[in-house]
């Protein structure tokens, strides 16, 4: 849709307004259908977010998983705004590479159900993480998609490596999950800031360096990868448990 709102009438500028309203229409029904899904708690005291907040902060684990997470969402996003233009600069038909980020997306269907499947035998810190260091592998991968059938088997599995967040594995009690995720998407949100902005500049327009933001991504979702797994470990052996 979005392809024919910036390359038709009706332009970038509106196109985007376009989606916004869409998002902010589909928001309001939701907030307008949400109830409580349970009886509403008594607010806690001054003291008791004090506590909260300092036990969140030394969370060690919990702290490796958001740098893990903040270097992944970093360069995650890369093929999602560039794998058209990648296509196309590379020979490949105009309507196949219009259509990849939807064969992307297709796939990415699988690649959040299958593993939240997964995650409830195997604990979702042991599926992300896996997850991450796959979606890292598979960037290199784009090197080889200068054809139609790499093309399509790179948006395929890379849509299929496309898994999960697993920050409430942290929360000892549901009433620390909001804050924690709190926290955490104010985290991310710099890294879907910047991240896009910076392999723009490092693919350097017009010449296109492909290498440089491909090596950038894959290297700091593999790193992120990392750091997500340590954090597993680390929570695993404070729980003294496998399954997290």
């Amino acid at each position: 849709m979005l392809n024919h709102l910036f390359n038709g009438k009706v332009g970038f500028a509106w196109g985007v307004r376009c989606l916004a309203f869409i998002a902010l229409g589909m928001l309001i029904i939701a907030n307008l259908i949400m109830k409580p899904r349970l009886p509403r708690r008594p607010s806690p005291s001054k003291e008791e977010n004090i506590k909260l907040l300092k036990k969140i902060l030394t969370d060690t684990p919990y702290h490796f998983a958001i740098i893990g997470f903040v270097l992944v969402y970093w360069g995650l996003f890369f093929p999602f705004f560039y794998l058209q233009l990648f296509g196309i600069l590379h020979g490949i038909n105009k309507t196949l590479a219009f259509y990849s980020i939807a064969i992307l997306n297709v796939a990415s269907l699988f690649g959040r159900v299958i593993p939240n499947l997964a995650a409830d035998h195997y604990g979702p810190m042991n599926i992300v993480g896996p997850s991450s260091l796959i979606a890292g592998i598979l960037i290199f991968a784009m090197f080889g998609a200068k054809t139609v059938a790499g093309f399509i088997v790179f948006a395929i599995l890379y849509g299929l490596a496309l898994s999960l967040a697993g920050f409430t594995m942290f929360a000892d009690h549901v009433s620390e999950v909001g804050i924690r995720n709190g926290i955490v998407c104010w985290a991310l949100s710099f890294a879907l800031l910047t991240g896009n902005p910076i392999v723009g500049s490092l693919l350097h327009v017009p010449e296109y360096r492909w290498e440089r933001p491909i090596i950038f991504c894959g290297i700091v979702i593999i790193v992120g990868a990392i750091f997500v797994m340590i954090s597993r470990n680390m929570l695993a052996k404070k729980r003294g448990v496998w399954k997290v």
